[in-house]
C-alpha cells in the first residue's frame, strides 16, 4: 500500500487542479488493479487483502473527487474536467464490482457499497452537458453559416447527379465524437443525455439554414444551394436511422428517446419544404 500512500501525500503538494489531482488518483486506481487480478487470480481467492487495500483507499478516493463537487453549482466545472472526473469515478466502482461480484458476503459488499458515488455522476454529467451543449450548439451554427456564406465553396455534386454539401457529413462526425466520448466510461444516462444534446444541435443547425433561405437577396442565385439544403436533409433523416438509430437501438428504446428524434426528421422535412417552395416560388 505504501506507494498509493506515498502517491496521496505528495499530492498535498502538486497540482491541486482536477486532471493533477486524476493523474494521482489514477495513479492509485492503477495499483489497486493490480492488487485485484493478483488476490482474484489466487486459490482461495484472498480477499481479507482486497478489503484491506480499499479500506485504506476508499474514503480518501471519495474525498478527492467530491473536493471538486462539494457545494459547486451545475457548470462551474469545466466540460473536460466533469468527464474526467466521471471517467474515473466510474473506473474506481467497475473496479469495486469485478473485486467482489463472486464474493457471498453481503457485509463486505456493504462496506464498499458504490451508491455512494452515484450522486456525484448524476452531478457531473449534468455539468458535463451544460458546458458542453453551448460549444455544440455554437459548432452546428457554424458548420450552417459556412454553408450560407460560401455556397459555391460548399456545394459538390455526387456521383448520383444530386448536389450536396458537406453539412451531414460534418455535423455526423462530430456527433459520433461527442457520443463516443460520453460512452467510454460506460453510463449509459450521460451517452443518452449528450445524443439528445447532438439531436438539439442539428435541430439548431436546421434552424439557421431556415433563417438564412429567408435572407437570400434573391433566391434565384441560390437555386443550385436549394437543391443541395433538399438533398442534405434526406441524408441526415439517413444519417439518424444509421448514425444513431442503428447504433444505439437498445439505449435509445430503454430510455425512450424516440421522440427526440422524431422532432429531427419533422424539421428535415420543413426544412426541405420550405427550400422546396422557395425554389417554386423563383420558377
Amino acid at each position: 500500500q505504501q506507494e498509493g500512500v506515498y502517491a496521496f501525500e505528495e499530492a498535498e503538494d502538486a497540482d491541486d487542479s482536477v486532471d493533477g489531482v486524476m493523474n494521482i488518483c489514477t495513479e492509485v486506481l492503477e495499483e489497486l488493479t493490480d492488487v485485484v487480478d493478483a488476490c482474484l487470480s489466487q486459490d482461495p481467492k484472498r480477499y481479507d487483502v482486497i478489503k484491506e487495500y480499499l479500506q485504506a483507499y476508499q474514503g480518501m478516493l471519495l474525498f478527492k473527487v467530491t473536493n471538486f463537487t462539494n457545494e459547486a453549482e451545475v457548470g462551474d466545472l469545466e466540460a473536460h474536467e466533469a468527464l474526467r472526473l466521471m471517467d474515473f469515478i466510474l473506473a474506481y466502482t467497475h473496479l469495486i464490482d469485478k473485486a467482489l461480484q463472486d464474493n457471498d458476503n453481503e457485509d463486505l459488499k456493504a462496506l464498499f457499497n458504490t451508491e455512494v458515488f452515484k450522486e456525484e455522476l448524476i452531478f457531473l454529467r449534468d455539468s458535463y452537458c451544460i458546458k458542453a451543449k453551448p460549444t455544440l450548439t455554437n459548432m452546428c451554427e457554424n458548420i450552417a453559416k459556412i454553408t450560407l456564406q460560401n455556397p459555391a465553396k460548399a456545394i459538390s455534386e455526387k456521383p448520383d447527379g444530386k448536389y450536396h454539401t458537406p453539412a451531414p457529413v460534418d455535423l455526423f462526425s462530430m456527433i459520433n465524437e461527442y457520443v463516443a466520448i460520453a460512452g467510454r466510461g460506460g453510463m449509459k444516462e450521460l451517452q443518452v443525455e449528450v445524443i439528445k444534446m447532438c439531436l438539439s444541435g442539428i435541430k439548431q443547425y436546421q434552424k439557421c439554414m431556415e433563417e438564412g433561405i429567408v435572407e437570400f437577396e434573391d433566391p434565384a442565385d441560390e437555386l443550385l444551394l436549394l437543391c443541395a439544403i433538399i438533398n442534405d436533409c434526406d441524408e441526415i433523416a439517413d444519417n439518424l436511422d444509421s448514425n444513431i438509430e442503428d447504433q444505439y437501438e437498445d439505449l435509445l428504446e430503454e430510455f425512450d428517446i424516440e421522440r427526440e428524434m422524431d422532432a429531427v426528421r419533422i424539421q428535415c422535412q420543413s426544412l426541405s419544404r420550405f427550400s422546396t417552395g422557395t425554389i417554386k416560388n423563383v420558377i
